[in-house]
């Protein structure tokens, strides 16, 4: 034991010069927040763009809910298959859009569906069908893009005015194992493959310039939205952006093959400098952190127990 402190220390005083060396310097500021009891079971935290509360998915990504920042009893907004594999919160943080499933004759069907969490009604604006893709907001247009069959789609958001995208809305997706940059008038994307490995995830940085990816094998890597100055950060998974656009959290995990083993809570900055280790628990499995929006706290779940962690963070 006295080892592994030693050994641990030794860590810290590297990461704490890597960081130096970036410039700025992020550190966890206290003991991590249960949010939630793990009843219902929650995972996948996701911030609303107002930063008061946050939605989550049931077990299995059964069903959606919103939780209070400061806590509280946590409020089902559907229980849809599906409905809580990664949804969008609008730019103004008071509606959810989320693809939605049901099984029709042994056969799984979808549909996009928006959510007001304020008013608590609920619209689907398409019809089933078998393939169609996770939706995300315009910014400037009032509407949703999705993919159907492979092919960009674009649907109106009910209680918004129909106005046309503006030309620096950028939405950043997935497909056929690249990085696809979609633009107006939403027809035919612009393909990155800056790397050969098959990549798996995919986010654009907030000031729409830089793009954190993942590989098959947990690889990390930022690139240019040009396809230009490739970085490689490392092992990791599921990468998130700091507000400022500066820093990634991600997750590192541990399995055997049948199951995981470890897994904790990372952030790194975008030039792969100044490391840090934001959890360190060994009973406990912190996946898929996703930062606030004032910067000050970082969501993750913990797996097998379905709670709800906030961890406090300061970048000095």
């Amino acid at each position: 034991m006295k080892l592994r402190k030693i050994c641990f220390i030794a860590v810290l005083t590297v990461l704490s010069l890597s960081a130096l060396a970036y410039g700025e310097n992020l550190r966890v500021t206290g003991d991590p927040v249960e949010l939630t009891s793990g009843e219902p079971y929650l995972m996948q935290p996701l911030w609303s763009p107002r930063g008061d509360r946050l939605a989550a998915a049931g077990e299995n990504y059964q069903g959606l809910w919103t939780i209070p920042r400061q806590g509280g009893e946590p409020q089902q907004v559907c229980d849809g298959l599906g409905a809580g594999f990664l949804p969008a919160w609008d730019p103004d943080g008071g509606r959810i859009a989320c693809r939605v499933s049901r099984m029709e004759n042994q056969r799984k069907q979808s549909t996009i569906a928006v959510y007001d969490v304020d008013r608590n009604t609920a619209t689907e604006l398409t019809e089933y069908v078998k393939e169609v893709g996770l939706p995300r907001w315009i910014e400037s247009g009032g509407g949703l893009f999705y993919l159907q069959d492979g092919k960009p789609r674009t649907v109106q958001a009910p209680g918004t005015a129909k106005s046309e995208p503006a030309g620096e809305d950028i939405i950043v997706t997935v497909q056929n194992d690249a990085i696809a940059v979609q633009r107006p008038p939403w027809e035919q994307p612009e393909i990155l493959k800056p790397v050969e490995d098959r990549i798996l995830w995919a986010e654009l940085s907030p000031d729409g310039e830089r793009i954190a990816f993942e590989v098959i094998g947990a690889q990390l890597y930022v690139v240019g939205l040009d396809g230009a100055d490739l970085v490689e950060l490392g092992r990791g998974e599921r990468p998130r952006w700091s507000p400022d656009g500066q820093w990634i959290t991600y997750m590192i995990t541990e399995d055997d093959g049948y199951r995981m083993l470890a897994s904790d809570i990372y952030a790194i900055g975008r030039d792969a400098s100044g490391k840090t280790a934001l959890t360190e628990s060994i009973d406990r499995l912190e996946m898929n952190p996703h930062w606030s929006p004032d910067g000050a706290t970082i969501a993750c779940d913990t797996r097998g127990e379905g709670v709800i962690l906030l961890i406090p963070v300061e970048i000095e």
